[in-house]
């Protein structure tokens, strides 16, 4: 699943979602354990060469009660994703030049093969886009 969203001047930060789904083989307290630890510190050290300004992990470990209430905002998927990370970068031609640059396709590399130790690859999706934020009144 690619998706690119379409462009927001007053909110230019640009992000790389991943959506994530664990191993058939792995707990999600497995997964979770993995993904913080080993994978994070691998995603921070390599920071530099793919140059986001921040990573985010966000682990959805609530249940079937946050599945049945997913169900009924529309959720089409019988299995849901067990977790979210993105990259976020200052705009989107920072996004472009150094997500997707020449010199991030080894940095890229790694972290895609170290996924296969608690992602489920068949299972990935993958968002590019700008960040929009609305605000209540």
């Amino acid at each position: 699943e690619y998706i690119v969203s379409s462009s927001d001047p007053d909110y230019p930060a640009a992000r790389v979602m991943f959506c994530l789904r664990r191993r058939a083989d792995q707990t999600r307290e497995q997964m979770f354990a993995y993904w913080l630890v080993s994978h994070g510190k691998l995603a921070a050290g390599l920071a530099a060469k793919l140059g986001y300004a921040q990573y985010d992990q966000v682990h959805s470990d609530w249940g079937d009660r946050v599945s049945s209430v997913a169900e009924t905002l529309g959720a089409s998927h019988l299995r849901r994703y067990d977790g979210v990370a993105s990259l976020t970068y200052p705009d989107k031609a920072s996004l472009f030049k150094r997500f997707l640059g020449l010199e991030a396709q080894d940095a890229n590399l790694r972290l895609i093969e170290d996924e296969f130790n608690f992602v489920d690859g068949q299972k990935l999706g993958v968002v590019l886009g700008e960040q929009a934020i609305l605000y209540g009144g």
